[in-house]
């Protein structure tokens, strides 16, 4: 898939074990609904293309929302990528977790894999292929040091925008 740099979007955030917000659904509600008006505002700006590393948590529910959008404003020709660190990635997770995995993977535009087996590795190179391909990186801030963090300083340091949403409610 080939898109213009000023019009892709990708996102980062935690993985359900790692939200700020612990099993609170009050809270990730509220994360949903700023995470779809942060995307209907990129939709507004002129952005098709949005990438999703398609991690359990944060990268999920992002894709459910660009697919919601998508179905809501076919004039839009908005897209969705799937990037994939390997296709065994949602294999540990639960049922439940699988099945929207898959679901959501199905819905997709297309997909981009990075290795055929798991690399640690492949992980980076996703996160890196989605900074470097998007002008816009919408984020929910997770732990400190982990993979989110590393992904936003990624993106800071190519001076892409970030939209940072607050994961404290």
């Amino acid at each position: 898939m080939n898109f213009d740099l000023q019009s892709t979007c990708c996102f980062t955030g935690p993985r359900p074990k790692n939200y700020p917000w612990g099993t609170d659904k009050a809270c990730e509600a509220k994360i949903a609904e700023r995470m779809k008006r942060a995307v209907q505002a990129a939709i507004e700006r002129g952005y098709r293309h949005f990438i999703s590393g398609m991690a359990a948590g944060i990268d999920l529910l992002a894709a459910k929302i660009v697919l919601q959008l998508r179905g809501e404003m076919p004039e839009k020709g908005i897209s969705l990528e799937a990037a994939v660190p390997f296709p065994a990635q949602p294999l540990r997770w639960d049922k439940q977790t699988q099945a929207e995995y898959f679901r959501l993977l199905a819905s997709c535009d297309g997909k981009r894999v990075f290795s055929d087996a798991f690399r640690l590795s492949a992980y980076h190179e996703r996160d890196r292929y989605m900074v470097d391909t998007s002008s816009l990186v919408i984020a929910v801030a997770g732990k400190p040091n982990g993979g989110t963090a590393r992904t936003i300083a990624y993106a800071e340091k190519r001076n892409r925008e970030i939209v940072l949403l607050n994961g404290h409610v």
